[in-house]
């Protein structure tokens, strides 16, 4: 009995340590506990992240954010229609995730926090513009000195 449960293991185990083969998402470092491990980065979409796995599978995914700093904390989601989708309610930009299959397979990914923009416009009304009374600029004369 014994021998079953240790061969069960040490053949279980490699596929837990396996790599989760995704589509989508770019190579990225991050830093954990002052190690860096490869991740993979995934950029934010309208109702928040979406991550592409590269075979379709009926399984259920474990999420646990590993960002330094922050409480573990541990969510349960089904693989839809190929994909884990993250919302941006429960996941947090700018944070790492290690991300397991029940069925075998994990990563660690990073949730890219949404682009600013920097760009702004400024719109004057016609009664805003100038100083003096005549719609021009204000001449000050300066004080003799």
């Amino acid at each position: 009995m014994r021998l079953a449960a240790i061969a069960l293991l040490l053949v279980a185990a490699p596929a837990l340590a396996a790599p989760l083969a995704v589509k989508n998402g770019s190579s990225v470092n991050v830093s954990l506990a002052g190690k860096r491990e490869r991740g993979i980065g995934l950029r934010p979409q309208a109702s928040g992240w979406r991550l592409e796995l590269s075979r379709p599978a009926d399984d259920v995914a474990e999420l646990i954010d590993v960002t330094r700093g922050v409480a573990p904390t541990k969510w349960v989601l089904p693989v839809e229609d190929g994909a884990l989708h993250l919302d941006s309610t429960r996941f947090v930009p700018g944070h790492a995730y290690r991300v397991a299959l029940r069925k075998g397979g994990s990563a660690l990914v990073y949730l890219y926090p949404p682009a600013q923009k920097r760009t702004s416009q400024v719109t004057f009304a016609d009664d805003q513009v100038g100083g003096g009374d005549d719609g021009g600029i204000a001449i000050t004369p300066k004080s003799a000195l």
